[in-house]
């Protein structure tokens, strides 16, 4: 008799009698950084296990005593509840469906596992475009002022590089989201597609994560020092990575 498995609806129903306050995205985000690995159906839908729905319990108890998600990871393999990831550059996830404006935000992009291949052209040299940081775009805005276009901007979405927000029933573009959008154009135009971009994603939440641990004793000082204070801890922990990267970049030609 096959195992029974289980939609991502009632493995969020499951685990949220012990986690109240669980959100059905967090389980596609412990997807998308590889921590379970549901299998999929025909139709591309989710199926859980029984062994994947204790990963996820003991993954969301150990974040809930604040230890860090690279930490969690490795007591899990410890554990021999999960296996050793495969290199970043060779595995990709299927990412969630996010609403997009395609002439209304009510519209959806279906999940995306094999996105259509992005034009070769000639390398791109982007020169950002200098705004007011404040200002936000709607998304026909935002397609003529990044160079994006529509595919790739949804796209961008679906791997959530682009994180608008619904203003008024529409969604609106941030100066954060345009400076993303142009970096991530100079690569697609050279024919990377976004679904290849999925690893730098998950790199970012994963130092998020270690950014959030190493903060944590600034949560009681008041809002405006707390984020000055997480924003040069971010800002350090940015500069050891590029240098780290640095040293690290030649071995890629086998120095």
């Amino acid at each position: 008799m096959a195992a029974r498995t289980y939609r991502i609806g009632e493995v969020h129903a499951l685990l949220r009698a012990e986690f109240a306050d669980l959100e059905l995205s967090k389980i596609r985000y412990y997807e998308n950084v590889g921590i379970v690995t549901p299998k999929r159906t025909k139709s591309k839908y989710r199926v859980f296990s029984a062994e994947d729905i204790d990963v996820l319990r003991e993954a969301l108890r150990m974040r809930a005593k604040d230890i860090s998600l690279p930490d969690v990871r490795q007591r899990l393999i410890d554990r021999g509840m999960i296996a050793t990831p495969s290199s970043p550059t060779t595995t990709t996830h299927a990412q969630a469906a996010r609403a997009v404006q395609t002439g209304s935000v009510s519209a959806k992009v279906s999940e995306i596992i094999t996105p259509a291949p992005a034009p070769k052209t000639a390398p791109v040299v982007m020169n950002i475009v200098s705004d007011e940081p404040s200002r936000t775009y709607g998304s026909e805005e935002f397609v003529a002022t990044s160079g994006l276009t529509h595919r790739w901007m949804n796209d961008l979405q679906v791997q959530k590089f682009l994180l608008p927000a619904i203003v008024d029933g529409t969604l609106r573009f941030s100066h954060t989201d345009l400076v993303v959008a142009q970096r991530a154009l100079v690569l697609l135009a050279q024919g990377v597609g976004v679904h290849q971009l999925t690893p730098l994603r998950r790199i970012v939440e994963l130092e998020l994560d270690f950014v959030r641990d190493i903060t944590t004793p600034l949560r009681s000082k008041p809002a405006a020092e707390r984020i000055a204070e997480t924003r040069r801890v971010a800002g350090e922990i940015a500069a050891l990575r590029s240098a780290v990267y640095e040293n690290s970049i030649d071995t890629l030609q086998g120095k």
